[in-house]
C-alpha cells in the first residue's frame, strides 16, 4: 500500500503541480478508489480527474477554475432542460459549486464522493439533476424566523414578554420584506452566510475571490439588510428609528453569521 500511495502522490504532483498535496492527504482519499484504477492504461483520463476533484478539494485555484470551465459551465444546457433560467438558474449554479466544493453544513463536499469510476463530468452532472429535483421538492422561501433570536436572558415580566413575542412576529416580517428587496446576488450570498452558515474562506472559493472581498461583500450585503429591516419596522409599527432600535434591545435579536453578531444598533 505504501509503494501505491507514493506512486500515486507522485502522479498527482506531476498532474497539478501547483497543488499542495500531502501524503496523507492521498492516503486517506485512495481508500475510496478502486485500485485497478491504477493499473489499467485506459483509465488515465479518470486518473486525471481525480487529480482534478482532489486538487479542487485541496483549494487549488487552478483546478477549481478548471472544474468550473470543463464541467460545471457543461451542466447548465442540462439545467435549462429542466426548465431553469435567469435568476433561478444562476442560482442554482451557486447551489452546485457549494454543493461540489463545501458541502452542506456538517456534511462533507460532494467531490469528496467522487471515485473515479465514471467521468467527472457525468458524476458534476448527477450531482446537479438531483440538486434541482431535491429542490422542486422542497421548494420553499427560506425560513427567515429562524434569524429572528430569543432573547438571551430570559424575561419574567408577563407585560414584556407579550411586547416581545409581538415584535418578535414583527421583526420576521420585516426581515422578510427587507430579504425580498435585496438584489439577488445578495440574497444568495447570505443565503449561504446566514442561513447555511457558509464561512468567509468557503465563500471565497466558491465565488473564486479573495478572502477580504468575500469579507466586504458579506458586510455590506449584511448592513444592507439590517437597514432595510429597521426600515420596514419603522414603517409597519409608524414609529422613529429611536424607538424601533429600542424595540431591537428589546427582543434582543441578533442575525448571526458564524461567530459574528450581526449588528442591529445604528452606525
Amino acid at each position: 500500500m505504501n509503494d501505491l500511495v507514493d506512486s500515486v502522490l507522485e502522479q498527482a504532483r506531476v498532474a497539478s503541480p501547483g497543488t499542495a498535496w500531502q501524503r496523507e492527504d492521498v492516503a486517506r482519499r485512495l481508500a475510496d478508489v478502486d485500485p485497478q484504477l491504477w493499473s489499467e492504461p485506459a483509465a488515465a483520463d479518470r486518473r486525471a480527474e481525480l487529480f482534478v476533484a482532489w486538487a479542487c478539494l485541496l483549494g487549488d485555484r487552478d483546478a477549481i477554475r478548471h472544474l468550473e470551465v470543463r464541467y460545471v459551465r457543461d451542466v447548465v444546457p442540462n439545467l435549462r432542460a429542466l426548465d431553469l433560467a435567469g435568476e433561478e438558474l444562476d442560482e442554482m449554479v451557486q447551489t452546485l459549486r457549494v454543493a461540489l466544493l463545501v458541502g452542506a453544513p456538517g456534511g462533507e463536499p460532494k467531490l469528496a464522493r467522487y471515485s473515479g469510476r465514471g467521468a467527472l463530468g457525468g458524476f458534476v452532472r448527477t450531482v446537479a439533476v438531483r440538486l434541482v429535483l431535491d429542490r422542486k421538492r422542497a421548494r420553499q422561501p427560506p425560513d427567515l424566523g429562524e434569524l429572528a433570536r430569543r432573547p438571551i436572558t430570559p424575561l419574567s415580566d408577563p407585560d414584556v414578554d407579550y411586547q416581545k413575542e409581538l415584535y418578535t412576529t414583527r421583526f420576521t416580517e420585516a426581515l422578510e420584506a427587507a430579504w425580498a428587496k435585496l438584489p439577488m446576488p445578495e440574497r444568495l450570498l447570505l443565503r449561504y452566510h446566514l442561513l447555511d452558515q457558509v464561512g468567509i474562506d468557503e465563500l471565497a472559493v466558491i465565488y473564486r475571490i479573495h478572502r477580504s472581498t468575500a469579507a466586504r461583500r458579506c458586510a455590506s450585503a449584511r448592513q444592507r439588510l439590517v437597514a432595510g429591516t429597521r426600515a420596514e419596522l419603522g414603517r409597519a409599527i409608524g414609529v422613529s428609528t429611536r424607538t424601533v432600535d429600542s424595540i431591537l434591545r428589546l427582543i434582543a435579536t441578533r442575525l448571526d453569521a458564524g461567530d459574528e453578531p450581526l449588528p442591529i444598533e445604528p452606525a
